[in-house]
């Protein structure tokens, strides 16, 4: 899915196509968007009657349904303590923050809970 979305943004300003996508976190905002994308860079474009900061809010909002509590300007990823008690009690992997730095690590260890766990459940 992740490499779907970049291979529409990277057609999209490779071969200049002006064309409307939705793109993951333009500009390093929270969320996706809807955006115009041509050769000279990606633009927001919402729709008529929601401001930047309205959108912004509502994909803040959202990003709880998805567990993320907060995301810090470092990029540093607070989880909602719900769902890691889920993940916690399903799996036994605990993780409430995550930096950047920490997330190939972090994927793996996920990776490998959810391995046991499915072996253990097939």
């Amino acid at each position: 899915m992740t490499a779907a979305s970049a291979e529409v943004v990277f057609d999209s300003l490779v071969n200049d196509t002006g064309r409307l996508i939705h793109a993951p976190g333009p500009h390093g905002l929270p969320g996706g968007y809807p955006c115009r994308v041509n050769r000279e860079g990606i633009y927001v474009e919402l729709p008529p009657g929601i401001t930047l900061d309205e959108a912004i809010s509502i994909n803040t909002t959202a990003q709880q349904f998805d567990g993320i509590e907060r995301i810090d300007q470092d990029g540093t990823v607070h989880f909602v303590e719900r769902h890691m008690t889920i993940l916690k009690d399903l799996l036994g992997y605990e993780c409430r923050s995550m930096t950047l730095e920490e997330s190939e690590e972090r994927a793996q260890e996920l990776l490998a809970k959810y391995g046991a766990f499915a072996r253990h459940h097939t």
